[in-house]
């Protein structure tokens, strides 16, 4: 059985227990996995998250405000097609 849910700024604790995470941004997929991969797959991008934080605080600015915490020379049409590679 599969359940979709959309959660806004869940808990750390509650993020860490879901089965796979889907990030939308701009009407591109631009993550699509488990949510203990979160944190290494955005570094790549140069998007790091605190040690201690709350990854979905996060994945909610990425999703609504991506110009103002990507790099300058990152976009959210190449976080898409890296999504697709995965």
């Amino acid at each position: 059985m599969s359940v979709l849910a959309t959660i806004h700024q869940p808990s750390s604790e509650l993020f860490m227990l879901f089965d796979r995470v889907i990030l939308l941004s701009e009407g591109y997929t631009v993550y699509n996995g488990p949510p203990k991969d979160v944190r290494a797959y955005f570094e790549q991008f140069g998007l790091v998250m605190k040690n201690f934080s709350n990854p979905a605080d996060k994945l909610s600015a990425i999703a609504s405000i991506p110009r103002n915490v990507l790099r300058k020379d990152s976009t959210i049409e190449q976080l898409a097609i890296e999504c697709t590679k995965q």
